[in-house]
């Protein structure tokens, strides 16, 4: 393990990372297994403290961390590139980073054909706008991307925030993730860009998973505004406006006449969606073996890419941590819980499987 340690220092070494963002400089990170955790000169048994990939505070200071997987070791560049991901999160927490949103309250976000048709076609207009090469055409497809989201965002309303915040959290960082890859191996980069690209332009499954979409819209964004020299990746600190408000706030824009495209793929999407989850719920509820709980319960921990609504029902598919009387546990496995289907924090019935 201290070999691949060495390997990934040995390419974090080569990213100027002030150039990535301004401020941004390389962390300590930690990459673990099962049983034990690696710095660069030690190395400590497994604590509960190391959990997914992500950035935690350890020995009084902000790190970044890893759990090595099989298919990490395929790949040395794009390891490395995914944890100046997690080191980036190191930064903004460092800063006072604020602009999160509710993972729990954005289940109440709309999964509607008209929604996703919009966003489908905005979607496919900043991709356009990154791939284009003449400056000129290059800023009329992108005012035209602002555009349609602008109108998007009005009709989903508030719910628009939580595509602005994961942007702005988790889209920052797969920018730098993805500006990293591209110095340390182009062909490397092209594969995961067009990664990037496929998942927000196809009409899959994939593409109604609002969260993971932000990722890369928010990655993408910050690619064409480089392009077109919008500085606003200004140091970071408390209080700033979502990444997509700093870039347009003095956007000159133009007016267009836009038609936009239907797809009724999309629909069928949503169908086939809800009738999944629809299933999963119904299924766990309906299982023999499934044991109900009753009493005033509040969501405590989750994993925000694993969990769905369905009416007033959210399946949690790898654990949740579930606060009663004060006391917290973390309940592992699949769980459905019933909640009053407006506020999904807290539930008075959990369905688990024994």
């Amino acid at each position: 393990m201290y070999k691949i340690y060495k390997e990934i220092q040995k390419r974090i070494q080569k990213i100027d990372f002030n150039k990535l963002w301004e401020g941004f400089s390389p962390c300590e990170f930690a990459l673990y297994d099962d049983k034990t955790v690696y710095f660069e000169t030690y190395e400590i048994p497994i604590t509960d403290q190391f959990l997914g990939n992500t950035t935690i505070i350890y020995a009084g200071k902000q790190i970044a961390i890893w759990k090595i997987e099989e298919n990490d070791m395929k790949d040395l560049d794009l390891l490395a590139t995914s944890i100046v991901h997690e080191m980036y999160h190191s930064y903004q927490m460092q800063f006072g980073e604020n602009r999160f949103f509710n993972d729990i309250k954005a289940l109440s976000y709309p999964i509607t054909y008209h929604n996703f048709n919009l966003k489908l076609f905005e979607s496919k207009l900043l991709v356009q706008s990154l791939m284009e090469e003449d400056h000129q055409k290059k800023e009329m497809l992108f005012n035209k991307f602002i555009l349609v989201r602008k109108n998007r965002f009005e009709i989903i309303g508030e719910n628009s925030l939580y595509e602005k915040s994961i942007e702005t959290i988790e889209g920052a960082a797969e920018y730098v993730a993805l500006i990293s890859l591209k110095k340390l191996n182009l062909e490397t980069y092209k594969v995961k860009l067009k990664k990037a690209i496929d998942w927000i332009t196809t009409v899959d499954e994939k593409f109604l998973d609002i969260r993971r979409s932000a990722y890369y819209t928010g990655a993408l964004i910050c690619l064409v505004v480089d392009d077109l020299h919008v500085n606003f990746k200004k140091k970071l600190e408390p209080n700033l406006k979502y990444n997509f408000d700093l870039i347009t706030e003095n956007y000159p824009l133009k007016s267009w006449e836009i038609e936009i495209d239907k797809n009724p793929e999309i629909q069928v999407m949503i169908n086939n969606r809800t009738d999944k989850i629809c299933k999963i719920v119904n299924d766990i509820k309906a299982d023999k073996k499934v044991k109900i709980f009753n009493g005033d319960f509040t969501v405590q921990g989750y994993d925000p890419m694993n969990m769905m609504r369905f009416e007033n029902y959210v399946y949690h598919k790898l654990f949740l941590g579930i606060n009663e009387d004060g006391k917290t546990d973390f309940v592992m496995g699949e769980i459905v819980i019933e909640t009053d289907g407006k506020d999904f924090s807290r539930f008075s019935t959990y369905y688990k499987v024994q």
